[in-house]
C-alpha cells in the first residue's frame, strides 16, 4: 500500500503515461492496471479507475494519458486528479489545494456551521 503522497502522485502519472503507450483510447482498465503496477492495492486502483472514468470524458482521458507530468495535464484537470488520488488513497498530493488547506474540508464546514449557529 502506498503511504506517501508523493508516491501516490507518481503512481497517477505512471498510470496515465503507461496508458498512453497503447494505440487505443485510455480507459479505466488502463488506469487500474498501471496503478497496481505502481504499487497501489487493488481497491485503491479500482477506485482510481472508476473515478477517472466518471470525472473525465474520452478526450480528457487521452490528454491525461499523453501528459509526461502533472504540469502537462489539460487545463483544469489537475485539481480533479489530486482529489481522486486523495479520495482513493487517503493521501493528499503535495501542492494540491487540499494539502494547502490542511487536507480536510470537513473541518472548515464544521467551523462554518458552528460559527453560523453562534450568530442565531
Amino acid at each position: 500500500m502506498i503511504r506517501s503522497p508523493g508516491l501516490a502522485a507518481l503512481a497517477a502519472v505512471a498510470a496515465l503515461s503507461l496508458s498512453a503507450c497503447t494505440n487505443n483510447d485510455a480507459d479505466a482498465g488502463d488506469v487500474v492496471d498501471a496503478m497496481t503496477d505502481a504499487g497501489l492495492d487493488q481497491d485503491q486502483a479500482d477506485c482510481m479507475g472508476r473515478e477517472f472514468e466518471d470525472a473525465f470524458d474520452q478526450d480528457q482521458m487521452n490528454d491525461l494519458a499523453a501528459a509526461d507530468n502533472p504540469d502537462d495535464f489539460p487545463s483544469g484537470t489537475k485539481p480533479t486528479v489530486d482529489s481522486i488520488i486523495a479520495d482513493c488513497t487517503g493521501d493528499t498530493v503535495p501542492g494540491s489545494d487540499a494539502s494547502e488547506s490542511g487536507g480536510d474540508d470537513s473541518e472548515s464546514e464544521t467551523t462554518t456551521t458552528t460559527a453560523a449557529e453562534g450568530n442565531n
